[in-house]
């Protein structure tokens, strides 16, 4: 079905509502969750992709608090929420970020979810409208602050690799937590379950977010985490990097042959999503 097009005014795109398409998702958040951690301020993803090989582009939304939506195109601006029966919904999971690839080389989208506090998530793609959660045995159980992500063939072997951003499962000084300090070597330094997020510089407390990860495919859908100081990394110059001012975050990978970036934004929270055509 083709949209009306008039025949004046601006170049621009036609909204439809909920009633047109069929999509009633809405990221919303209980405003005692951010007085608790204020990091679930901020926002939550979707994926497209065409996920049953209808070739219509489906949609999966992240809820930051909630249960997250997989709405299948059917066609004609029409979509058919499809979360139970997939078994992607993640209810309570606090998602921020997803992204559809193949990542077991089949041919079909499989779905990978980030979280707040329970890492990264992998749904392999069944085939027939469902997905079964394989996080464990693809070797991305963790309990992180996840945010972006994204998939390229870093090594060059044929499948997708995985880049995960982490953020931090709590905002520690905003949300009013404290820390012991302890002298080490006439420095202080910050002791106690948030060590690793809190150091001390110039006389003031600074919270650093945790670790991001890059996974390397072995093809089957299994993935490894490779160190830092690996040949897949190389130190950007301040020349390099983004202006000043400049959002998000981006991560250089690089090979002898290539050099993938990862950039990635968030969504705005307690907005109704709306489709433009």
């Amino acid at each position: 079905m083709e949209l009306d097009v008039p025949m004046e005014g601006k170049p621009g795109f036609t909204l439809l509502n909920g009633d047109r398409t069929g999509i009633r998702f809405v990221n919303s958040i209980d405003d005692r969750l951010i007085m608790g951690n204020n990091n679930f301020m901020q926002g939550s993803g979707v994926a497209l992709g065409d996920f049953d090989g209808d070739g219509w582009c489906d949609i999966y939304f992240c809820a930051i608090d909630g249960t997250n939506a997989l709405y299948r195109n059917l066609g004609n601006w029409k979509f058919e929420d499809v979360t139970a029966a997939a078994g992607v919904g993640g209810a309570g999971w606090h998602s921020t970020g997803a992204v559809f690839a193949d990542i077991d080389g089949d041919g079909d989208w499989d779905l990978v979810v980030n979280t707040l506090g329970l890492g990264t998530h992998c749904f392999l793609n069944l085939s027939g409208g469902r997905f079964r959660d394989v996080t464990l045995d693809a070797g991305l159980k963790s309990q992180t602050g996840a945010t972006g992500l994204a998939c390229a063939d870093i090594d060059g072997d044929g499948d997708l690799d995985l880049y995960v951003a982490n953020y931090g499962t709590l905002a520690i000084l905003r949300s009013g937590g404290r820390t012991d300090m302890k002298q080490v070597n006439g420095e202080w330094q910050a002791s106690g379950p948030y060590a690793d997020r809190l150091r001390l510089v110039n006389g003031r407390l600074e919270e650093v977010g945790e670790p991001d990860v890059l996974y390397l495919n072995d093809g089957k859908g299994r993935f490894e985490p490779v160190p830092w100081n690996s040949q897949w990394f190389s130190i950007m110059t301040e020349s390099q990097c983004l202006p000043r001012g400049t959002s998000g975050w981006v991560c250089k990978c690089a090979t002898s042959t290539r050099t993938a970036f990862r950039t990635f934004m968030s969504v705005m929270i307690s907005k109704p999503w709306t489709v433009f055509g």
